[in-house]
Parts: C-alpha cells; structure tokens; sequence
C-alpha cells in the first residue's frame, strides 16, 4: 500500500506469495527494516535502486520470484547476512560489486540456472559460509582460487570445470580443506565445443583451423583428468556427485577409497572405462551410475573383495548402453541391504547376479527380457513395489504383475509420453494397490475392483 513509507519502525516486512509485480521506490524509506521476505512474488521482477537505502537490512529473500538482475545499490547493503535467490529461474548475472557486502554469510543460487558467470573478488567475502555454485570462467573470468579461504559449509556445485586454465588453479581452490561441505556436484560442459565443430562442419573450409581448434579440445580434454586428480574434496564429504567427465580414468582419490563418510555417489554422462572399488565404501547407501557408455562390465573390480557395499540401499542403473556383464561377488552375498533397483536401457547386458532376495521397490523397461525372465523364475522373493516404464497403454499389464498379485503391494506401469499438437506431450499412467488399480490418462480398463481416470500431463 501507498503508505506503508510512513511505517518508519517496521522491522520486517512479509509479502512472500503475494501477486505484487513491483515494489516502490519509497520502500527505501523503511530505514529500520531488518528483514524483507518476498520469495514466491511470481510476478515480480525487478527492485528499485532505492533497496540500497536499507542499511538495517539483515535478511533478503527473492527465491522463486522473475527477478533478472539485482540493482548495484544492494551492494551498499553492508550489513545484509542472507541473500536468498534459491530457484531464481531467470536471473543471468550477479551484481559485479558484490564483494563489498563484507557481512554477507548466506548467498543461496541453488537453482538459478541462467547463470553464467560468477562476480569478481568473492574471496573478500570473508564470512561466506552458504555458495551453492560457482561457475568458473564467464564474462568476469572467475578463477576457482576465489575459493580458497572461504569457509563454505553445505552444498557446492563447481560448473563448467572445462573452463580452469591449469592443475594449480584447481589445487587452489583447497577443496581438501573445506571440511564443511556435505555434497560437492563437479560438473563440465562441453557443448560449446561441440557447437562450434558442427558449425564448422557446416560451413568452414580451412582444414588448418580444423586441426588447431581440435587440438585445443585435446589439450583440454587431457587437461579435465589432471584438474579432476586435483579437484580432491575433504574427508567428511557425504554426497558427491561427477557429471560430463571425459577422462578415461577416474582419480586415484576414488581409487584409494579416501572418502570414506560417503554415503550418496553419482556418476552421470562420464567417459570412463573402469569404475573404482565402490563396494569398499562403507557407507555408501544410493549408487547411481548414469550414461557411461564404457562400462562393460561390473565384477570383481567393483566390488574390490569381501563384504562389498555393506551399507548399501539404492542402486541405479541406468542408459548403461556397453554394460554386459554384472557378476557376483564371489560367493560373498551380495548387496546385503540392498532395498531398491533401478534397471533401466541396459541392452547388452546378458545376465544378473543370483542374489537379490531383500531387495522390496524395483525399476525396469517394461521389456526387460532379463528382468522378466527372473521375475517370473521368482527371482526378487520379497519384491514388493514394481515399477515398469515404456508400457505401451493399447498393450495388456505384463503377466508378472499378475502372478505376483498376491505379494505385491503396489505396482506402476508408466508410458513414454506421447506428443500432441499443442506441442505438449502426455503420459498415462496405471498404478495398481494390491488387488486394485489406478489408471491416469484416457479410457478405462474392465476387470478391476476399483478404477480412477485422470489426465496426467507432464
């Protein structure tokens, strides 16, 4: 409201999930307020300069608001401790003074995915405790040694890892030291690399140009592995998580099992063509291996000995398009706790290991020869939970599902999606509750105790 400039002791303000699409200049006028929360504000996408007045101002909160860009005048606010941008889909840029916030402690970007650079001096900011990214290179030319004195607690997603210049830039960022972070993502993009060789496909003619630009991409490419050996975190890091890697190799740190509080491991889109001795991390309990094309086998190497994966709940297989083998341990049961897979566009693969006898929730193609073989032989004796993607919904259920009717607690059969005119796609799903089912999308189905139709779009 038009008066609020005259509320000249109001210490904090509250308009979180409201439709105001601005906020006015005299809001500047609130000389005492410590405390401005106005994530959710969908519509709102800009603040006056006049922000800069709030010397008071302790805490500002803008998550999941259309905000692009932050006036420079918040870089006055000395006193600010929490900067919330938390899932700030649109916001591009960083105001490039936003060093001198000297008391800033918590600046959440978790989610701002139209970032792209990372502003200068951050190492000044001396009492940062909370940086979810770091984008290396840009615009500003960020170098990843900002990082090294800063105390950061929490997550941390280091991107476009493809941009460090040298294996002492890397080391520099002293990630070894930084014994407060819990989940590290290290992530590289290489798609504008491969823009620019298609384009030059298209259009370009200079074979020498061709070669440079190639053995640029080597050097980087040989580069990624030394920056990865470099890239050690602490010891007490529980969720790590390595995306885009182009190294055949992965460091000798995961070799060594140094990372022994690990408790949630991803590997996504990786060229490697050996995985470490995971089954020797003690506490790892999810394990998701996502597109490695390399990996042919998992066997002994895997496991790295006896009592492989003691703690391990949730294993995620996945777009594993080389993977053809997946032997026992040895003799040693394996997976002892293993509650949860996930088996998915695994093609090659010829066989399973014997033993899954606990595990309760499963995930697969609804065309798993493999998987359906084992099921129906009642493999998976105490499976209960069941869920099959890429049902085609004019095909009958899978007869599995109702052999084992009489164990299963829940089961799920969900279809590509399907594109429509519009340009949106829709998928249908049925879910089945014991001896009932629930069917999301189009048309029903006879012969079920109790039926549900619901479009679904996703």
């Amino acid at each position: 409201p038009p008066c609020i400039n005259t509320l000249h002791n109001l210490q904090t303000l509250r308009l979180r999930n409201s439709k105001i699409n601005s906020i006015p200049d005299s809001i500047g006028n609130l000389i005492n307020l410590c405390s401005l929360d106005i994530g959710y504000c969908f519509y709102l996408s800009s603040l006056p300069s006049s922000i800069g007045r709030l010397q008071c101002l302790r805490e500002l909160d803008l998550s999941r608001s259309q905000i692009k860009s932050l006036p420079e005048s918040i870089c006055t606010l000395s006193n600010l401790h929490t900067l919330g941008l938390r899932e700030c889909f649109f916001i591009h840029e960083l105001p490039q003074n936003l060093s001198n916030m000297k008391s800033l402690v918590h600046l959440d970007i978790h989610g701002c995915v139209e970032l792209t650079c990372m502003p200068e001096n951050l190492r000044k900011l001396n009492q940062l405790r909370t940086l979810p990214i770091f984008i290396s290179g840009g615009k500003t030319n960020c170098r990843l040694t900002e990082l090294a004195n800063l105390k950061l607690e929490g997550e941390l997603h280091l991107k476009n890892l493809q941009n460090l210049r040298s294996v002492e830039e890397a080391k520099g960022a002293q990630l070894s030291n930084k014994h407060g972070i819990q989940s590290l993502i290290l992530s590289w993009d290489w798609s504008s690399y491969i823009n620019s060789a298609q384009a030059r496909d298209d259009y370009d003619e200079d074979d020498d140009e061709d070669e440079l630009e190639e053995v640029n991409i080597l050097e980087k490419i040989m580069l990624a592995d030394h920056v990865f050996q470099s890239l050690q975190p602490s010891r007490s890091l529980r969720e790590l998580e390595i995306i885009t890697y182009v190294g055949r190799t992965l460091p000798s740190w995961m070799m060594e099992l140094s990372l022994s509080n690990l408790v949630r491991l991803t590997l996504k889109n990786c060229a490697c063509e050996k995985i470490p001795a995971l089954g020797q991390l003690p506490q790892l309990e999810v394990l998701r291996l996502i597109s490695l094309p390399s990996i042919t086998n998992l066997g002994s190497d895997f496991y790295g000995g006896a009592n492989a994966f003691p703690s391990l709940q949730e294993l995620e297989l996945n777009y594993m398009k080389g993977l053809e083998e997946w032997s026992s341990a040895g003799g040693e049961q394996l997976l002892p706790c293993l509650r949860t897979l996930t088996l998915l566009d695994c093609p090659k693969l010829k066989a399973l290991p014997s033993d899954f006898s606990l595990v309760r929730s499963l995930i697969m193609n609804v065309d798993d020869k493999l998987l359906l073989s084992s099921l129906q032989s009642r493999g998976f004796p105490n499976l209960k939970h069941i869920k099959m993607e890429n049902w085609d919904d004019k095909d009958p259920e899978p007869e599995v599902l109702t052999e084992r009717d009489d164990s299963l607690i829940s089961w799920a059969l969900v279809t590509k999606p399907k594109p429509e005119v519009d340009g949106d796609s829709t998928t249908m799903s049925s879910f089945g509750f014991g001896k009932s089912t629930l069917r999301f999308g189009e048309g029903e189905r006879e012969g079920t105790s109790t039926i549900w139709t619901i479009p679904l779009y996703i």
